[in-house]
């Protein structure tokens, strides 16, 4: 469990841009910002199934010709188009649902959240265990069906999604596998144009290596007290990337309750990731020049982080 300790934020900046606007004579009342918009959401289950690739045997569960990835969604309720984010669940977790509070939020926030539920790494399926090498293709494989969808016409994502803003994010394994879609020339997707990764390493591929020229922005959230996966890990992952980076610490947080809370309830830890991904995701994904200032004032109104940037 994480542990909430009251101690002053540290915010060390490396460059910061900061963005400004003026208003140009217009007496009517501003429109309300996007940003503090806030969404109905509705959730829907898909199954997607990649019949160009196989699925390993594993335990008590047969191999398979093919991949089937059911898939969570949630999506905001009204008219727009908005960025979609493929969320990479970790190791033996059941269920995307695990994670409601922290995608729940970004669907509220305007975005569509689709979460795939990897044929090996989830305990809902008999014999799993982690399938890293094989997931990275599995997030553009969602990719790739929530756009068929978005673009097919009468269906529930038809014109919703906006397919030149798409990010990636996990936990844990899945965090490995976001570094793998997004950030890995094993399995880069170009359509990615920002990465979260949460309680995450870089997890050798087979071939390939890390960061290989790519600029993408890249959230990294750790816990100063994980007990799974130290935080020197996420300190490599920042020294490595070579475009718009930031990383959080956790002050006391541990593998788990940043991202999930406890028992399905937000934390203090927890609503500061909500907060805090969002800020970055408003600025990378829907050009919001002010994401970073909210960033960076956001943290330092609380008392559980430590914030790096170089942007």
């Amino acid at each position: 469990m994480s542990r909430t300790i009251g101690v002053r934020v540290w915010v060390v900046i490396a460059a910061l841009a900061v963005a400004t606007g003026c208003g140009g004579g217009d007496d009517r009342p501003a429109p309300e910002p996007e940003a503090d918009r806030q969404f109905e959401v509705t959730s829907r289950t898909e199954t997607f199934v990649d019949r160009s690739r196989p699925t390993a045997a594993a335990g008590d569960q047969a191999a398979r010709a093919e991949r089937t990835l059911l898939t969570v969604t949630y999506s905001p309720v009204g008219e727009g188009r908005f960025p979609l984010v493929v969320f990479a669940h970790g190791n033996t977790v059941a269920d995307p649902g695990y994670y409601r509070v922290l995608l729940n939020s970004w669907a509220a926030a305007g975005y569509v959240v689709a979460a795939p539920v990897f044929p090996l790494s989830s305990t809902r399926l008999p014999g799993g265990g982690g399938d890293l090498v094989n997931q990275p293709a599995d997030v553009s494989f969602v990719i790739s069906e929530m756009l068929r969808m978005n673009a097919e016409p009468g269906g529930p994502y038809t014109g919703r999604i906006d397919p030149g803003r798409i990010g990636v994010a996990g936990h844990s394994l899945g965090a490995m596998t976001t570094l793998g879609v997004g950030f890995h020339s094993c399995c880069l997707d170009d359509r990615v144009r920002a990465g979260i990764v949460l309680a995450g390493r870089e997890r050798p591929f087979p071939t390939g290596s890390f960061f290989p020229g790519t600029r993408t922005p890249i959230l990294i959230v750790h816990g100063d007290s994980d007990p799974l996966i130290p935080l020197e890990s996420a300190r490599q992952i920042y020294d490595d990337a070579l475009g718009p980076r930031f990383m959080i610490t956790i002050v006391g947080g541990d593998h788990d309750s940043p991202y999930a809370g406890i028992n399905g309830q937000p934390q203090s830890d927890t609503r500061l990731v909500m907060t805090a991904t969002l800020d970055f995701l408003d600025h990378y994904l829907k050009g919001r020049a002010e994401g970073l200032d909210r960033l960076r004032d956001n943290l330092a109104g609380k008392a559980l982080a430590r914030l790096e940037m170089r942007a």
